[in-house]
């Protein structure tokens, strides 16, 4: 892939479809499949505490703070990382995986795949923070900087992962991500036990 000339590439739409995220097949993801995530991972990612916040005096209610930024990457997507590449099969972790991120995600996956041994290969946008796709290389992964965004990366990593027989790891709606990011959901209600709500910040 190193010496690979990426501007000879031909993307077709055969080569952007993702078998694990097709929308025309949805699949429900079960309780009992975020449980066994959570006990899959629990020795590889840390059980990261869930504190009372000072805004509580602020707001004049009881505010818990999930401290997610304390694992290793900094980031919760360690869970659905580590999750998905534990659950491969071994063939898949022999040839490796291929990720298009602009940060968080490919630091999660870059450094579980060393934790594990699983070779890694992930396509970051240009405009990714030289910081991230530097920490990404210090993980022993091969980063390929493609795209102007990260629409342009995914159709570079999809295409990468046909070629290789990499498996394609989406950081968004991959059942495996989903059951590992929930792990975080199962702390919460255990060290939080009379939790009357969750709020949890996403971007787009």
């Amino acid at each position: 892939i190193k010496s690979l000339d990426l501007g000879t590439l031909e993307i077709t739409e055969d080569d952007l479809y993702d078998e694990c995220c097709d929308p025309k097949t949805p699949r429900i993801l079960r309780f009992e499949e975020i449980a066994a995530a959570a006990y899959r991972i629990k020795f590889g990612v840390e059980r990261t505490p869930c504190t009372s916040s000072h805004l509580s005096k602020v707001t004049g209610m009881d505010l818990y703070l999930k401290k997610e930024f304390l694992l290793h990457t900094g980031s919760f997507k360690e869970r659905g990382a580590r999750n998905t590449l534990m659950t491969l099969p071994p063939e898949e972790k022999g040839r490796g995986v291929i990720a298009a991120s602009a940060g968080n995600h490919a630091l999660a996956v870059c450094y579980h795949g060393q934790q594990l041994g699983i070779p890694v290969v992930v396509v970051m946008p240009r405009h990714a923070p030289i910081m991230k796709v530097n920490n990404c290389r210090s993980f022993g992964a091969v980063v390929i900087v493609r795209g102007m965004d990260l629409s342009e990366s995914k159709r570079v990593a999809l295409k990468l992962s046909k070629m290789f027989q990499l498996r394609y790891v989406n950081g968004f709606d991959h059942p495996n991500i989903l059951a590992g990011q929930g792990s975080l959901g199962l702390e919460v209600l255990d060290q939080v036990p009379d939790v009357d709500a969750i709020v949890v910040p996403t971007g787009i």
